[in-house]
């Protein structure tokens, strides 16, 4: 099984459709990019990085994860 395959079992199962995956590869063309993005990865990025991606894309998961708990919270 590969990563691809993985991220699809994690979001096959209806208590993680709401996980993202961080796709961190060497992998940079673009069929496994797309491969990537049928997978439902949340974010893919390529090594080596220069530090600015990683925070760029898990700054706005984790926000939306703040907001939907702050909305969950009872009034």
């Amino acid at each position: 099984m590969d990563s691809f395959e993985a991220f699809r079992l994690l979001q096959a199962d209806p208590r993680l459709t709401e996980v993202r995956i961080l796709v961190h590869t060497v992998l940079q063309d673009p069929d496994s990019r797309l491969r990537g993005i049928d997978s439902r990865a949340g974010a893919s990025f390529a090594k080596p990085h220069d530090g600015i991606e990683l925070p760029a894309h898990v700054r706005p998961i984790t926000r939306l994860h703040r907001y939907r708990r702050l909305l969950e919270e009872p009034s």
